[in-house]
């Protein structure tokens, strides 16, 4: 049959099927069949292979992906877990999330399934994005004339999901081809809600304008180079949408945010005066129904710092630059190390569950390193374990905003280039201290106020 002669109803139906389906996970015991095999080669699925250990315990240890040979042919290959990834700590901090993804029907775990791809993309393997499957729905531009604009629509909002999705996770090389490939998603903004990294819901966002909210300053300082070189009036297009996020300027935002930043007080002074019995039972997060005055305490500060920090369309470091300043107040003020792993953990830990990727990745990379050494941001979420007491997973992951565990309730991450939780009788100063993340927060507001004045944005 000749595509191009489908009638316009199964049209829709062939485009629907190559542009919106996505793969699932699959959970196999020890060895997938050759069907199983098949639905990773066509794109349906990826694997997580299951199997049993020399202590007769079932582990996650392999991969099951397609990979791509020379001469373009596509197979189904395994390889080892990366115990060190990101996906690999998910999986075994939060199993829960396993469940919906091997559900077609479920909302998708954006956040889940980007980690797992970029862990088949380390293994050389082959991810079935949206991208490729838009283009193998508009490989041909008869294809494409055929389209009715709702569906090129589809296309071109595909297209920025993938971008934006680059953007809000930190990955500047893969948005850099998204964005070079099609300079006009520049000028796009989303009209469906994308999760970022900390699972805030991001909406009405050109990529630029996403990158300013996360202040992300070498993501935005790429994209400039492309609206200035690949877009016609990409200056006057660039400061148009800089306007928008600052209205009244970079000075006055800041302001702003300084004036809004929480105040840990509260939170501080119920966790000085509970009891020890309700400290103990704060710090088994497993226990999700404590109606102890403490735990409904904390719940409050969660939900209101989270309610906050969503109604915030610019990112504001200035509440967690409050938490670390709180820490020695607080440190002073309690009575035992069980209060001052509660504080550390499940407020200042709880506060960096809301940080962008870029964020994240500066503090896995040392805040230090960045804003003393001057080096680079190297654009990974793999923390450093200095110490033998320290956890053995080294990637740190956001879990879900339901979720109990992981950061925010078992540990925080230092400026270290670390994260967990020691047990020593003292905090050290390095890890709490404020200096590194001012400088890296002024070396962000250095870099837009450049990006400002580079497009005259400040002149009358």
């Amino acid at each position: 049959m000749n595509l191009f002669r489908l009638p316009p109803e199964l049209l829709d139906k062939v485009f629907s099927e190559l542009a919106l389906q996505a793969p699932v996970l699959e959970i196999i015991q020890d060895e997938a069949t050759p069907e199983q095999k098949a639905r990773v080669v066509a794109g349906k699925a990826y694997h997580v292979i299951s199997t049993v250990n020399s202590n007769g315990d079932s582990i996650y240890s392999h991969l099951g992906f397609s990979k791509k040979f020379s001469d373009g042919s596509l197979a189904y290959a395994t390889a080892p877990l990366d115990k060190k990834s990101v996906f690999y700590t998910l999986l075994i901090q939060e199993p829960a999330r396993v469940g919906p993804m091997t559900d077609a029907k479920a909302p998708r775990d954006t956040y889940a399934f980007y980690f797992l791809e970029q862990a088949i993309e380390a293994e050389e393997g082959v991810v079935f994005h949206l991208q490729d499957r838009i283009r193998l729905a508009g490989v041909c531009q008869r294809l494409r004339g055929m389209m009715n604009p709702s569906q090129e629509r589809s296309v071109r909002e595909g297209q920025l999901e993938i971008t934006l999705r680059h953007v809000l996770f930190g990955d500047p090389v893969k948005a850099e081809q998204q964005l070079k490939a099609s300079p006009s998603l520049l000028l796009l903004k989303n009209t469906h809600p994308i999760t970022d990294f900390s699972g805030k819901r991001v909406k009405n966002l050109t990529p630029f304008q996403a990158a300013l909210c996360a202040g992300d300053v070498e993501m935005c300082e790429m994209m400039k180079k492309i609206f200035e070189e690949r877009i016609k009036d990409g200056e006057t297009l660039m400061q148009e949408q800089f306007n928008e996020i600052f209205p009244d300027g970079i000075d006055a935002s800041i302001k702003k945010q300084q004036k809004a930043a929480f105040n840990f007080d509260e939170i501080i002074t119920v966790i000085c005066r509970a009891p020890i019995s309700e400290i103990t039972a704060a710090l088994k997060v497993n226990e999700k129904n404590n109606r102890s005055p403490l735990c409904q305490a904390l719940k409050k500060f969660r939900d209101h710092f989270e309610k906050i920090s969503d109604s915030e369309k610019i990112f504001n470091p200035y509440h967690l630059l409050a938490a670390f300043k709180a820490c020695p107040r607080a440190v002073n003020d309690f009575q035992s190390w069980e209060q001052r792993k509660l504080f550390c953990c499940q407020v200042i830990g709880f506060v960096q569950r809301y940080l962008p990727a870029c964020y994240i990745q500066a503090f896995a990379q040392n805040l230090r390193d960045l804003t003393e050494e001057k080096k680079p941001l190297q654009r990974s979420f793999k923390f450093e374990c200095k110490f033998k007491r320290m956890l053995e997973i080294s990637s740190l992951h956001l879990s879900c905003r339901t979720s109990c565990v992981g950061l925010g309730f078992n540990y925080l991450a230092y400026n270290t280039g670390w994260y967990g939780w020691l047990q020593f009788g003292v905090i050290n100063e390095h890890m709490i201290d404020t200096t590194p993340l001012q400088k890296f927060c002024q070396t962000k507001i250095s870099g837009f106020t450049n990006l400002y004045q580079s497009q005259s944005i400040f002149r009358v």
